[in-house]
């Protein structure tokens, strides 16, 4: 039996927040249409003080590896897709 283990870290720039209850109002939503969308554990793990900036990260598990990396392109992709965040960076890492 495999098993296939990433964590997806993308960081963030939240141009348009003025405060932190704002930013953190668009990665809640951000995370939670994620969570719901794509059945990945997501959260906010870096730059929590800061007004406009923002790292997320998803854990992603499954058995076959293919789907593990189409999951981890997704939430890339979904986290681009939001017109209130610009991604600057993303990293995937295997275990």
């Amino acid at each position: 039996m495999s098993v296939f283990v990433c964590l997806v870290i993308v960081e963030l720039n939240l141009p348009h927040a003025n405060s932190l209850k704002e930013k953190r109002s668009v990665i809640v939503r951000l995370l939670t249409r994620a969570r719901n969308d794509l059945r990945v554990s997501a959260a906010e793990v870096g730059f929590q003080n800061r007004v406009r900036s923002a790292t997320v990260a998803a854990a992603i598990v499954g058995s076959s590896r293919g789907q593990v990396e189409a999951t981890a392109a997704r939430f890339i992709r979904k986290c681009e897709a939001d017109p209130r965040v610009e991604v600057y960076d993303s990293n995937i890492e295997w275990f």
